[in-house]
């Protein structure tokens, strides 16, 4: 009878809050109301995206980056970004009734140029979301700026959607890309690369315009003062690991000599046509199979796939030896 009793209570509560929200269908029309009223008075420099009470993420702007500071400063995808913070900034839906003592589910909060220096962390304005829904093109929410608790709007974008996690262990919007934060906008392709091994031989894979086709390369191969061709798509191909590859966590640099950095196992210098090189170091596989990466050029230190770090540890018969199939063809596509 407990049971039963208790069904009867939890039906008579979900049938007072469907009163609360009607269908989309069934409303009168009302028109559509922009969610902030009023936009920040100074430019957004930081912003915080909380998903529970063990779910939040802090990301801020340096040097016209977004970075994550809770991913060890790791690089936003900037497209991601901007298109969050413009849903948010223009966002506009109809008004629908609510209970105003309601906890949200998700929260977006705007920061000024001073979130760090102060303890509230210059919260210029903050976007809650109440209820969330599925639906094309990108399902809509029921949502209210912080301090209005009585004004909550069906907006027809989902934010919570847009802040998109690149894999399971990652937070929100990252470019979690091997190489991200580190080519110049003139970046076309690599045009060297030296491995230099602590156990075994270094060598060097380098290019050169072909006489007839100068936007052609030829590749040659160096090692212990001979040289010899080098595949032209094996060279494209590794390249292509720094440009498409992507990591599947992040760590504190702290921990460069614990996972096998200092000194590394293999230090690759990769040097594009534009730009700075690309340092990477990759140390051997811990005793628990995980697989680590530290890119000296942007400074984050990266967990890989084991089979990614297969490819990365190169060995000269990758990029010479035609009659196997090329390891890096994955990363040829686009």
């Amino acid at each position: 009878m407990k049971h039963v009793a208790g069904l009867i209570a939890l039906l008579a509560v979900c049938a007072a809050l469907l009163r609360w929200l009607p269908s989309r269908e069934a409303r009168p029309a009302v028109a559509a109301q922009t969610l902030l009223a009023a936009k920040p008075a100074e430019q957004v420099a930081g912003f915080t995206i909380s998903a529970g009470p063990d779910a939040s993420w802090r990301y801020v702007r340096s040097k016209g980056q977004w970075r994550c500071l809770d991913a060890q400063g790791a690089f936003a995808e900037e497209s991601a970004v901007q298109e969050l913070l413009r849903a948010a900034l223009e966002t506009r839906g109809t008004p629908v009734p609510f209970p105003a003592a309601a906890d949200p589910v998700w929260k977006l909060e705007l920061q000024g140029s001073r979130l760090l220096e102060r303890e509230d962390r210059h919260v210029l304005v903050s976007v809650e979301l109440l209820r969330r829904f599925d639906g094309p093109p990108g399902g809509h929410a029921l949502a209210r700026v912080s301090g209005a608790p009585e004004r909550v709007l069906d907006i027809d974008t989902d934010l919570a959607q847009l802040a998109k996690s690149a894999g399971p262990a990652l937070p929100p919007l990252l470019d979690a890309r091997l190489g991200a934060g580190c080519f110049d906008n003139s970046f076309r392709y690599f045009q060297r690369y030296f491995f230099d091994y602590t156990e075994g031989p270094s060598f060097e894979v380098r290019s050169s315009p072909r006489a007839e086709d100068p936007a052609r390369l030829d590749w040659v191969l160096a090692e212990e003062g001979r040289a010899m061709p080098a595949i032209e798509w094996r060279a494209g191909g590794y390249g292509g690991i720094w440009i498409r590859a992507k990591a599947l966590a992040f760590a504190s640099r702290q921990r460069l000599a614990q996972l096998g950095l200092e000194p590394p196992f293999l230090t690759m210098v990769a040097q594009p046509d534009s730009g700075p090189a690309l340092v990477i170091r990759a140390a051997r596989p811990t005793l628990s199979r995980e697989c680590w990466i530290y890119n000296e050029t942007s400074g984050l230190l990266m967990q890989v796939d084991p089979a990614l770090l297969e490819q990365i540890l190169a060995t000269p018969a990758m990029f010479t030896d035609a009659s196997r199939p090329n390891p890096f063809e994955r990363w040829l596509r686009k």
